[in-house]
């Protein structure tokens, strides 16, 4: 059985400090198996068109921002 972690346990509470939002974004998708899938996906493409374009799509998916230069 997979194990999952309440996030409004106490045992969650004293593991993490307090995220702002983006913080909590971060963590969120760093933890999303899906979301890993496509940023690797992206990050094997070759050229920058390509790249652009699916990094253009990974943004619209997941509702998301790089840095300019990222």
């Amino acid at each position: 059985m997979v194990s999952e972690t309440v996030w409004s346990s106490p045992q969650f509470a004293s593991q993490f400090p307090p995220l702002d939002r983006s913080g909590f974004a971060f963590e969120f998708l760093r933890r999303n198996t899906d979301y890993r899938s496509d940023f690797a996906a992206i990050a094997s493409q070759g050229g920058t068109v390509a790249k652009r374009d699916a990094l253009q799509g990974l943004t619209s998916r997941w509702g998301i921002a790089f840095r300019a230069g990222s």
